[in-house]
């Protein structure tokens, strides 16, 4: 029996070990629903749901009453010290219409809250695609050090319809080059119109 115990240990260890220098640490499914008003594509809502592994640690140090949800002033916390700093990397958004490069900005409506024992961020970035640009736009959450793992989904509606056009949203996906670990298969939100 402590052959088994020192066995076990030993595999534990080396797998901590192993699993520092491993990416990635976080996974993230990334669903977003597209608003679209008389211009085009106006705002983005995102809905990003955690892994039970990542949430169980921040809930370690965030969650001081013990009541297992995130009040209030925990959402502030939570704001503070891991979302606002994401302006400077688009809140880790790529957002393509053609050849251009789109910027989200004004991140409006942000909440956090731990749903089926996972925290869920949701918040709506302000875009401007005008009409005429919305066929082929892709939409992907990356991580280019691939710390954190992204799955885009579509989280509403698949299709809309605009002056006789058609935009359908649909689920694709593209290769996309880390920083360190190689070329992964991204998921990745699509526009059509026709």
């Amino acid at each position: 029996m402590r052959r088994h115990r020192a066995l076990l240990t030993i595999v534990l260890l080396l797998g901590s070990v192993l699993g520092a220098h491993a990416h990635p640490h976080i996974w993230i499914d990334a669903y977003v629903d597209l608003n679209l008003g008389p211009d085009g594509l106006e705002t983005i809502d995102v809905r990003w749901v955690f892994d039970p592994f990542f949430t169980g640690a921040v809930m370690v140090d965030l969650d001081t009453n013990g009541n297992g949800r995130i009040d209030e002033a925990e959402q502030q916390i939570l704001y503070r010290n891991m979302f606002e700093g994401m302006a400077d990397i688009d809140y880790f958004f790529m957002i393509e219409a053609g050849e251009r490069r789109v910027r989200p900005e004004n991140p409006q409506a942000f909440s956090a809250q731990i749903v089926d024992g996972k925290l869920e961020y949701r918040f709506r970035l302000s875009v401007a695609v005008e009409w005429g640009h919305l066929d082929g736009l892709r939409i992907a959450a990356f991580d280019d050090s691939y710390y954190t793992d992204f799955a885009t989904r579509v989280g509403g509606q698949t299709g809309y319809f605009h002056s006789g056009n058609v935009v359908r949203v649909s689920q694709t996906s593209r290769q996309m080059e880390t920083l360190d670990w190689g070329w992964v298969q991204l998921p990745v939100v699509e526009l059509v119109v026709n």
